[in-house]
């Protein structure tokens, strides 16, 4: 079951405590960050978690090409995890396998690797090493057809972290609860793009029958882009333009901006925001699309402005002290 207990608390109770805080190694979160901002829309990217001994997700990516992370509250999972690019390895003429582990030929549990076989570079609270001697360090294996995947077991009060475009399948070992959070920021955006953009192909290329090259066709495409990948131009492009304006705000001395559950970014890190989210935005106004289409015009207009605010700013890089200036 997912259960979206943050986003209701935060609209019915909204002067309860949260009943979590977000790690702050993974509170960098635009995705949130942005839905957040809108209660009217009442939505957001984290969840809850219930399932039963047994229980189990199909082989997937997740939803835009995001990270995600997940804590386990009680019980405990077995995960399959392909580096980015291996699933393809996998991939016929129906797709990608439903069950994965079949495949694989690891359908047994019992080979998945746990924490206390991988102290080697795992970290206590207080960033000291957990390295024992009989560490063992987190290599992939191979299966016999060539293809490499990590089988790792996650335990009650440990965190899994998914690298965006890593397909994973995940079971219950016994009756969990978990909590997890799908987001994106500056170091994965262009990921987060790049699919946003094959996507985008991928609906042109199912409508190559009627494709013609009239507006409506370019309008009938982001509707079913937004209906199919769960977010279109426009809407990518409002993101982008929210956090950049939130973050230059900032730079100017405005507001501080503030992340997940109170957590606020120092000057470095609005910077680095500001320079990848205006990549990304430069090579979306790049696009047919906003020279044409009414609904996308005026994004584009907004996104123009914003990068002139940014092309003016001087936001280098003190190589000798770390600081950014503007």
């Amino acid at each position: 079951m997912d259960w979206h207990l943050q986003r209701e608390q935060r609209l019915r109770r909204p002067d309860d405590p949260p009943f979590y805080r977000t790690p702050r190694l993974v509170a960098s979160d635009w995705l949130n960050e942005f839905w957040e901002a809108r209660p009217e829309k009442a939505d957001d990217y984290r969840f809850v978690y219930v399932g039963v001994a047994g229980t189990w997700t199909p082989f997937h990516a997740d939803v835009y090409r995001s990270f995600s992370w997940s804590a386990n509250v009680c019980g405990a999972k077995r995960w399959i995890l392909l580096p980015h690019g291996e699933e393809e390895k996998l991939r016929s003429l129906s797709g990608l396998p439903f069950d994965v582990a079949s495949v694989l030929g690891a359908e047994s549990a019992d080979q998945a690797l746990g924490s206390k076989e991988l102290r080697a570079g795992i970290r206590s609270s207080d960033g000291a090493v957990e390295a024992g001697e009989d560490a063992v360090p987190l290599q992939p294996r191979t299966s016999a057809d060539g293809v490499r995947y990590f089988d790792v077991r996650q335990e009650a009060g440990e965190v899994m972290f998914v690298p965006s475009g890593w397909h994973h399948q995940v079971w219950n070992l016994r009756d969990t609860i978990s909590i997890n959070h799908n987001w994106f920021n500056a170091s994965n955006i262009h990921l987060v793009c790049e699919h946003l953009m094959a996507s985008l192909a991928d609906v042109r290329a199912e409508l190559a029958i009627s494709q013609d090259s009239s507006d409506e066709f370019l309008s009938q495409c982001q509707t079913l882009l937004r209906a199919t990948h769960g977010m279109n131009l426009a809407e990518m492009t409002e993101l982008l333009c929210f956090t950049i304006n939130r973050r230059l705000a900032a730079l100017a001395g405005g507001e501080t901006v503030m992340g997940l559950d109170g957590y606020r970014y120092g000057r470095g890190h609005l910077v680095y925001d500001v320079k990848c989210a205006s990549r990304e935005l430069r090579r979306l106004l790049a696009r047919e699309e906003f020279r044409r289409l009414e609904d996308l015009k005026r994004w584009r207009t907004e996104a123009e402005r914003l990068l002139e605010e940014v092309e003016v700013l001087d936001l280098t890089v003190d190589d000798t002290t770390g600081n950014e200036t503007t």
